[in-house]
């Protein structure tokens, strides 16, 4: 996506999920749980966006080439911004990146 869609327009909770390759099975589930999810690309300003929490995606490739999205995010880990940020698979490697971690390519994987 190269713009915010929104999926269960409505809800109450307000999550802003970063697309690095996400299924639609995850977004079907989040709105089933009562999130009103914007997904939006993953290069966006993190910064900028309201949100009750901030859902980094799963996706294919090396995290450590998601330079714009690590600068992005690490921007709202060192802000003052209380609202939880959570991920799944590249979604954790990359908030790991963000936060200052290393991460490195397995044998197999």
């Amino acid at each position: 996506f190269k713009e915010t869609v929104v999926f269960g327009e409505g809800n109450p909770i307000k999550v802003v999920a970063v697309d690095c390759g996400i299924k639609h099975n995850i977004i079907r589930l989040l709105v089933k749980r009562g999130a009103e999810v914007h997904l939006v690309p993953w290069d966006q300003d993190l910064l900028s966006l309201e949100y009750d929490g901030l859902f980094i995606s799963n996706g294919p490739g090396d995290p450590a080439l998601a330079g714009p999205l690590i600068h992005n995010l690490r921007q709202v880990l060192e802000s003052d911004r209380p609202q939880p940020v959570f991920g799944i698979c590249m979604g954790n490697q990359i908030t790991a990146l963000a936060a200052g971690a290393q991460s490195y390519k397995l044998p197999m994987g």
